[in-house]
């Protein structure tokens, strides 16, 4: 299966100016596999080396000597020695030797002519270890997400569909046929989600059961590591409580989020603490309150006020039991579960609309005020400008919180994800006696992809 990330790993390699690259991503996106891949695809030596394993050079990494180390690993393999423009040295599941990390320091400084990956499956703990020297501006970072849509488009329906969403513009509409098939891809898609392991099973032609079992087992390893963080974190976290959480959150996706609705036992700062360390995991990510009228959209935010989103769209829907006939048969995937899936869907999306090397985070805008109180489900910023998304079914002149936004902010161009057809259509507030007119793009969800190239077209 191909990953958008390849053509990200090939121009780190061959560019003068790289640094050694930790990947970060949760477990099971796929990290080592990518890696493996890229490998292949530019026919170039993979040195892999799994930390978990006991490896022979441990002990030297406190000298600061890459090149012992790089002559070790050849040797181990039988190598004559490592030809840099044709090797890739990859340390995988770093966690268990986390002065891999700053050891990362001497590769850039010292021997940067070889080319080096880092990733693990929990290796934010070791990279949120305030005790660990860290080689700042030493480092590069690539962030790795479940498959995208397009991805999975790619994989599962092949090149020809793959083009045509790809292809898909305000200006180069799909047909009503196309339309339809996408539409029947992205109800699948929130079934069997993006998580490699699942997608790679239906490629193979595997049944809805089989692929249920699989995103289960992928739960069952999240939660298996939870006994795990204690090993990486000083004040021993409570592995009831996350798994508590864990089993509950799945209720809370879309929703601002109270403590005390999801573990009345537990005060507020135990249950935010336990929070932060299932986002460390990155099986949780938090859209925090923006304010912002203009760029950039983070000099707005409350961290206070903040909803969630899961990992993976199929892992949320196994979590929450939704029926897989339900969604394959009802008109108005916005409908179900009261909006979460495909509000799920679409955060997961956008996530993936800036470059790897950014630290993905989201962004909503909600209001509290007594009788009057409105949330719209995301804010993104491309190119200077602020664009906020609705995820909602119904007419376009139904949206109250939209147009509440609108009267605050004046946001020129504004987006709403739903089942139909894309379409562009101007809408109206009062804001006193004065109208404000801004333009509303209502997309297909399976065009959320397609969003940068929509927002180049309109800029």
């Amino acid at each position: 299966m191909n990953r958008n990330a390849i053509k990200y790993l090939s121009k780190w390699f061959y560019r003068e100016d790289r640094k050694p690259l930790i990947i970060r991503g949760a477990r099971q996106v796929g990290k080592t596999t990518l890696i493996r891949l890229f490998a292949k695809h530019e026919n170039i030596e993979l040195i892999e080396v799994n930390m978990e394993d006991p490896q022979s050079f441990t002990s030297l990494l406190q000298n600061n000597q890459p090149q012992e180390i790089f002559e070790i690993l050849a040797i181990e393999r039988k190598l004559k020695k490592i030809q840099p423009d044709n090797t890739l040295v990859f340390f995988d599941e770093v966690q268990e030797a986390p002065e891999i990390i700053p050891f990362l320091r001497y590769c850039y400084e010292r021997s940067n002519s070889i080319r080096v990956i880092c990733t693990g499956s929990l290796l934010e703990f070791a990279l949120g270890d305030s005790n660990a020297s860290f080689p700042v501006g030493r480092i590069e970072y690539m962030y790795l997400n479940p498959m995208s849509f397009d991805e999975y488009i790619e994989a599962v329906a092949g090149e020809g569909l793959f083009n045509k969403l790809n292809d898909f513009s305000l200006s180069t509409l799909p047909s009503k046929p196309i339309h339809e098939l996408l539409t029947q891809h992205f109800r699948e898609y929130l079934i069997c989600g993006g998580m490699p392991e699942a997608v790679k099973a239906k490629v193979k032609g595997a049944s809805i059961l089989e692929i249920e079992r699989i995103k289960s087992s992928i739960l069952e390893s999240y939660s298996a590591d939870f006994p795990k963080y204690t090993k990486y974190i000083t004040h021993r976290p409570d592995v009831s409580l996350l798994q508590e959480l864990f089993e509950k959150l799945p209720n809370f996706i879309g929703k601002k989020i109270t403590y005390s609705k999801i573990s009345s036992g537990n005060n507020a700062a135990k249950v935010n603490k336990h929070l932060k360390h299932l986002e460390q995991a990155l099986i949780i990510k938090r859209c925090v309150h923006s304010s912002a009228q203009y760029p950039p959209v983070k000099s707005g935010i409350n961290e206070k006020i903040f909803k969630l989103i899961a990992l993976d769209v199929g892992l949320l829907q196994t979590q929450l039991g939704i029926s897989i006939a339900e969604i394959k048969s009802t008109s108005d995937v916005n409908k179900l579960a009261k909006g979460e899936l495909a509000e799920q869907f679409i955060g997961q999306q956008i996530l993936n609309i800036k470059p790897l090397f950014i630290k993905p985070q989201l962004y909503h805008w909600s209001r509290t005020a007594p009788g009057s109180e409105a949330e719209v489900d995301y804010l993104i910023e491309f190119n200077g400008k602020i664009y906020p998304i609705e995820v909602k079914a119904g007419t376009s002149n139904t949206m109250r919180s939209l147009k509440l936004l609108q009267i605050e902010k004046k946001y020129p161009i504004a987006f709403r994800f739903y089942s139909g057809e894309a379409k562009k259509e101007k809408q109206s507030v009062l804001i006193g006696d004065i109208k404000f007119d801004y333009t509303l793009i209502s997309l297909p969800h399976y065009a959320c992809n397609q969003l940068k190239k929509i927002l180049e077209e309109i800029a």
